[in-house]
């Protein structure tokens, strides 16, 4: 399943180092509330200004937060995007999951979305939808902008990734989950269990869509695939200092994982492993050639346990709240901050 329980209501939570005043020591870490009142927001991201804030929430918005200046209170200014036409549950694993901004967001004004489409049609219900919107103003898109980049089939209700993110090489990276179905992350046929590489502002079977130097592109193998091997690969970042790719992937009964990648092609046509291994632990865990990439690995194991959530930062880990997301524009920020863990074993 991907990190997430039951329904709640959630505080958007500020995170910023401050510097410690010995050489050296541990950053001190300072935490406020923005803002509060949302139920399942998922993802917290920024344009081109830094005083605006844009809000996923599962179901289907994007609302967006506001403030006068830097160290100036955040304030709600209500909905960027309403996709709740378009976006299929239940939402315990479907939804509105991920958003990202062009590179050149400013100039052209075009961002892209995450979700699971509603359909009348059985068959396409639920299926994962990329699609290129454009904004109107700073606080409305136009929701009639919309153009479908990619769709790719998705036959469960489980296991959906969600994120997205443009590298420094100007590509578009979409993680996506496996489906719970069996063989999927390993089968390279496949676009589920996989890490996506693609050019959104080409359209999908056109020249310029599909990488040349993806790993795949001219041999056996879907054109798309970046990286294979993946459980539910929910949240990823691009360091922006060092361009590396941070990747984290819930694990099944006792490992969980993250994974960095270094820019150029280190992760390129990588095998992550799963479902032969969870991280590194397997009857081959050790010869995956992932096992260089992995910085960390820990615990989950017992069907019933909630363990706290963590996020990363540089190669220690951080315990956050329940819930939090922090601020992109606060001075030092934590850039690498990647993964909550809210592992709800219901069954």
């Amino acid at each position: 399943m991907r990190p997430g329980g039951a329904a709640l209501l959630a505080a958007i939570l500020l995170i910023s180092a401050l510097p410690s005043a010995a050489g050296g020591a541990e950053p001190e870490f300072h935490i406020e509330q923005v803002a509060s009142g949302y139920t399942r927001p998922l993802y917290v991201t920024a344009g081109h200004k830094s005083n605006f804030l844009y809000v996923v929430v599962e179901r289907g918005v994007i609302n967006v937060l506001t403030r006068t200046g830097v160290g100036k209170p955040w304030a709600k200014a209500g909905t960027f995007l309403d996709l709740r036409s378009k976006v299929a549950g239940p939402y315990y694993s479907r939804g509105l999951l991920g958003m990202a901004f062009h590179p050149n967001y400013a100039e052209n004004g075009r961002f892209y979305v995450f979700y699971t489409r509603k359909s009348s049609a059985a068959d396409e219900n639920g299926d994962i939808v990329i699609a290129e919107y454009r904004r109107r103003t700073n606080k409305r898109a136009r929701p009639g902008s919309a153009r479908t980049v990619l769709v790719i089939e998705h036959p469960t209700t489980n296991h959906m990734g969600g994120w997205l993110g443009f590298g420094p090489d100007g590509y578009m990276y979409a993680t996506v989950g496996d489906a719970t179905i069996d063989g999927v992350p390993q089968d390279l046929d496949s676009q589920l269990g996989k890490v996506l590489r693609f050019n959104p502002r080409k359209a999908a079977g056109v020249d310029g869509f599909v990488p040349p130097d993806n790993p795949f592109a001219t041999g056996p193998g879907d054109d798309l695939v970046w990286a294979y091997g993946l459980r539910n690969p929910w949240r990823a970042s691009f360091d922006r200092a060092t361009g590396d790719l941070w990747l984290s992937d819930p694990g099944d009964v006792s490992w969980e994982e993250v994974d960095r990648f270094a820019p150029g092609s280190s992760g390129s046509g990588r095998n992550l492993g799963w479902a032969t291994c969870e991280g590194s632990h397997g009857p081959s865990g050790a010869g995956w050639g992932a096992a260089a990439m992995r910085l960390a690995e820990f615990g989950c194991a017992g069907a019933r346990v909630r363990p706290s959530r963590w996020a990363v930062l540089g190669h220690r880990w951080l315990r956050l709240p329940r819930g939090s997301v922090a601020d992109p524009h606060r001075p030092l920020f934590l850039r690498r901050l990647l993964h909550w863990r809210d592992l709800e074993r219901s069954q």
